[in-house]
């Protein structure tokens, strides 16, 4: 499981916290490759020390897919995907998540 893998400031996966700007320019470059790398099964059974994960996710926000176009249509194309399973939140109480992103910035 990563957490924020698209967020502005770092890419929070499981196995820690990348904030470089040079792995930041990369993953807004190309977030189709980047995603692929954190998919990818070998690259994760390297970080697990040799287990393969059952499955792989990640949080995902609003900015996060409106940051380009890129981003735009990678998520477009996740969504579509059928194989790609995915777990939909969202808050009735508008006020719980504005306080919600202001605690998280």
């Amino acid at each position: 499981m990563h957490y924020e893998i698209f967020n502005d400031k770092a890419i929070y996966a499981h196995d820690g916290v990348v904030n470089t700007d040079d792995a930041i320019k990369r993953r807004d470059s190309s977030p189709s490759d980047f995603l692929s790398d954190m998919y990818s099964i070998k690259e994760r059974a390297k970080v697990l020390g040799g287990g393969k994960p059952h499955a792989i996710g990640f949080k995902v926000f609003p900015e996060h897919i409106c940051r380009s176009a890129r981003s735009r249509e990678l998520f477009e194309e996740i969504l579509s995907d059928t194989r790609v399973r995915k777990i939909i939140l969202h808050r009735r109480n508008r006020l719980a998540a504005c306080v919600s992103a202001l605690r998280a910035s």
